[in-house]
């Protein structure tokens, strides 16, 4: 049984034993608690990390734009 507040009902304009179709909107999944989340973050950012020093010169390079060197870069 699932049970609609009254003001909700009304606002909805539904009346006893209305055909009413249930979706979910947001997630009551096991991945979804804060200690799954956090997890996720440190695989994402382990993930970042890992190849960083070996491709930071071109990192570097990129950051430049197709410009080059910025106002607040270093020479």
């Amino acid at each position: 049984m699932i049970v609609i507040p009254q003001a909700e009902a009304e606002a909805w304009q539904l009346r006893e034993n209305f055909p009413l179709e249930v979706h979910r909107v947001g997630s009551t999944s096991e991945r979804d608690t804060p200690e799954a989340i956090k997890a996720n973050v440190e695989q994402a950012m382990q993930a970042y990390q890992d190849p960083l020093p070996l491709h930071e010169e071109a990192y570097r390079e990129l950051a430049k734009g197709p410009e080059g060197l910025g106002p607040h870069d270093d020479l």
